[in-house]
């Protein structure tokens, strides 16, 4: 486990899958980040890649061979080495190997950097295109989970998400794990309120948001996130019944729809890398 600190934070990133274990805050003596309670959902703040959400069959074409993959890629499951250490830095790192060219056959870096600074925790990351000769296709997105209620004594309901330039939206509807119909969904003054039947029919699924800030607050309280992100087509918010936290998802790239025909070339939201190009992305997450 990787530590990073200063004087408001402590911050914990497990090697496996690069991910986020724990946010702390000194001075308000509260965690932020889930659990991982393995009776709702294991994962904390898993890495997408190199793709976001499911493929149709579980599986993708490129150029004519077939290759399968499970929903959100491996890369949460892959080990990372640390290239950078520092009381308030790190940078993780993981490379394509012959076992990822069996369901992936692409050759990439991905490097996963976290910076503290006061109270705000930042996170980036970088694709790097490791082929001399052939284009990367892939997407890259991050799932992170907070705690919700942040305070004991309140409850997941008392808290709401506040979004900083949309009064409403497009939610695209998920059919088993798939993308179909978009149906509008109004923001109550930019205000989406947190309850259980909001996700009833899976996670809310947005594209081309206005917004590059969102606020987890509560009426009761003086504690929330404000969780930052720029650039991102797409954005998942996503929680389940009776657990203890919403997932505040930004997206390069989104599940296959329900009427795509497989191929990647064809795949929405695909980034394309050409021989040694990057690409670049990251969050923001303030605590108070």
């Amino acid at each position: 486990m990787v530590t990073l600190q200063n004087n408001d934070l402590i911050v914990e990133i497990n090697e496996n899958g690069a991910e986020l274990n724990r946010l702390y805050h000194k001075k308000t003596k509260k965690e932020y980040l889930w659990n991982g309670d393995t009776k709702f959902w294991g994962r904390k703040a898993p890495i997408l890649f190199p793709i976001v959400g499911k493929l149709k069959d579980n599986k993708m074409w490129y150029y004519g061979e077939e290759y399968q993959m499970s929903q959100h890629g491996f890369a949460r499951d892959l080990p990372f080495s640390i290239k950078t250490l520092g009381s308030d830095r790190a940078v993780l790192h993981c490379t394509s190997s012959e076992d990822t060219k069996k369901v992936f056959p692409f050759d990439w870096s991905l490097y996963c950097e976290y910076s503290i600074q006061r109270d705000d925790i930042a996170v980036k990351s970088k694709v790097v295109n490791e082929s001399k000769t052939k284009p990367l296709l892939f997407s890259i997105g991050y799932h992170p989970a907070f705690k919700v209620p942040i305070d004991e004594n309140l409850t997941f309901d008392d808290y709401y998400l506040i979004f900083n330039g949309d009064k409403k939206a497009e939610r695209w509807m998920i059919s088993d794990g798939l993308i179909s119909e978009k149906r509008e969904i109004a923001f109550d003054n930019g205000i989406i309120r947190l309850n259980d039947q909001i996700f009833s029919q899976d996670a809310l699924v947005f594209k081309g948001l206005n917004c590059n800030e969102i606020k987890i607050r509560s009426e009761h309280s003086d504690h929330g996130i404000t969780f930052s992100f720029d650039g991102f087509p797409y954005l998942g918010i996503w929680s389940k019944a009776g657990a203890s936290f919403v997932c505040i998802e930004p997206w390069h790239g989104i599940a296959d729809s329900i009427h795509h025909n497989g191929d990647f070339l064809l795949k929405e939201g695909i980034i394309r890398l050409n021989p040694g190009e990057e690409f670049d992305c990251g969050y923001t997450v303030g605590l108070f």
